[in-house]
């Protein structure tokens, strides 16, 4: 039990923290966009530091986590979030079809990089799938969350709640997707519509993608406060008050400030972090703990099927891993330290 946790632990807290440190990175950068849309006017007005529009976002989202102590207090927080996910992608399908289709567009399959045209470029894209699919990393512990017992097991209503959710992903992605290739081919809205439209529009725009940055923080930060509470709880044998929760957010809040800072081009190695904490905890330790807890015989279809998933999911880990590190070491990595742009 022990060697599992230990296991386990690991990927998953460097899974959340790493995840926290890139929405610091991207919040900071849409609320200094969102003030230059609504500032720009102004000659008085100048737009502060990276550093310290990370600082503003992260203060946000640990204010934020006061009101939410545990996964299900984050329910409402996260409903937030997904209605501000739900608008800004109805947003962009009314605006790619109402406005005016740009001459010259093509739909032809873009040139890939250079570093992307071998079959090592092709792994390391792997990677960065896995590390996209992060958040069914937080299932589990969403599940644990949930009343479970003989007569209603929790994996009932959790099946329901993932069915909802994927519903709610497939009618965001797909309209957009089809929408905005049919307006603009192989480029994006931005790509045209950057400086001819409205700023109010864009203003918008950004608002809704900071929301839903706030809100995902709230997620993934839920993992690594509860793992933190935990700890306390065992060392202390009291309970974790008020005052030693906000304190643990806090000191997150600023770790993850840090490292952002400390790190500004973590997106860069986005596929190195997916084989090294997504790949194993979605294809290898589920199958390794379906077997170990259900014991089925060893000639089993089921044994066969989940040793087969793991098998594939290590071999996927080490061929994410060569290509990941093949490429930062033939391309190079634009890394900034503690220069956050």
């Amino acid at each position: 039990m022990k060697l599992g946790k230990l296991l386990s632990l690991f990927p998953v807290m460097y899974l959340s923290g790493g995840t926290c440190v890139v929405l610091i990175i991207n919040g900071g950068s849409c609320l200094r966009s969102l003030y230059l849309e609504i500032w720009a006017h102004d000659s008085t007005k100048t737009a502060s530091s990276d550093a310290e529009w990370y600082l503003l976002f992260i203060l946000m989202a640990v204010i934020l986590s006061q009101f939410s102590p545990n996964m299900n207090s984050a329910a409402k927080i996260a409903a937030i979030g997904t209605s501000a996910s739900v608008i800004y992608s109805t947003l962009l399908v009314v605006l790619s079809l109402v406005q005016n289709r740009p001459d010259g567009i093509s739909y032809s399959v873009k040139q890939a990089p250079k570093e992307q045209k071998d079959i090592y470029g092709s792994i390391n894209a792997l990677g960065l799938i896995a590390f996209a699919f992060r958040g069914h990393n937080v299932i589990l512990d969403i599940q644990g969350t949930i009343p479970t017992s003989k007569n209603r097991p929790s994996k009932g209503p959790m099946n329901k709640a993932v069915s909802v959710s994927y519903l709610v992903i497939a009618a965001c992605f797909y309209p957009l997707t089809l929408a905005g290739y049919w307006s603009y081919g192989n480029k994006s809205f931005m790509e045209y519509h950057r400086n001819s439209m409205p700023k109010f529009v864009k203003a918008i725009i950004y608002l809704l993608v900071t929301t839903h940055f706030l809100t995902i923080f709230q997620i993934y930060g839920m993992v690594v406060w509860d793992n933190f509470e935990r700890i306390y709880i065992t060392m202390k044998n009291r309970r974790c008050t008020k005052c030693i929760r906000g304190g643990i957010r806090a000191l997150f809040g600023g770790l993850v400030y840090f490292v952002a800072l400390e790190l500004p081009f973590l997106g860069s190695v986005s596929a190195l972090l997916g084989a090294i904490t997504a790949v194993p905890i979605t294809f290898i330790y589920p199958c390794l703990m379906w077997i170990m807890i259900r014991n089925p015989r060893q000639t089993s279809r089921m044994w066969y099927l989940n040793v087969g998933i793991a098998f594939l999911g290590v071999v996927l880990v080490v061929l994410v891993e060569i290509a990941a590190i093949r490429t930062l070491v033939v391309y190079g990595l634009k890394a900034t330290f503690f220069n956050p742009k």
